[in-house]
């Protein structure tokens, strides 16, 4: 994968060292969350159906104390990358990701937001998103952005630019 993080989502956890479950959580609920974002498009399901299937490929790199993980979508392992997938996917996760924390926080004092685990969910993506997020609690401090949009988790809080 190049150094181009155009229709790369990006995840950043603010330390260096950390527990192998807590990776190996999250790396399984964001490939689970992702391709069930996947199937809400019409046109990828097919992709997702038959071998084979797109793969969501990571770049690791450590800067400034923060672990980094860019994530994309490819035709194969060593494959082309699948860009207009890879943006409608993960422009869609954060839409979602960004609904799920304004649908279920509460300000504190402070003006932080607090979040909750909501009760029910409308969809199995959203069920998914949820497990995702939770994943990045396990961390410190960690942020998940693409494009434009970036949430920032500490703990129970979160920040939505």
């Amino acid at each position: 994968m190049d150094n181009n993080l155009e229709n790369m989502l990006l995840v950043e956890l603010h330390t260096r060292k950390f527990p192998t479950t807590h990776m190996s959580g999250l790396l399984i609920a964001l490939q689970a969350t992702l391709r069930e974002v996947a199937t809400t498009f019409p046109e990828f399901r097919r992709d997702f159906a038959i071998q084979p299937n797109p793969v969501l490929v990571m770049s690791p790199n450590i800067q400034n104390n923060q672990f980094l993980l860019n994530f994309s979508f490819f035709s194969a392992p060593d494959g082309e990358p699948m860009e207009e997938m890879s943006d409608k996917i993960f422009s869609e996760f954060m839409e979602r990701l960004s609904k799920l924390i304004k649908d279920s926080s509460q300000q504190d004092l402070w003006g932080s937001t607090a979040v909750s685990t909501p009760q029910t969910f409308e969809s199995e993506v959203d069920r998914r998103i949820d497990q995702a997020r939770n994943e990045l609690r396990r961390f410190p401090i960690s942020r998940i952005k693409y494009g434009s949009r970036s949430v920032l988790i500490k703990g129970m809080l979160a920040e939505l630019s």
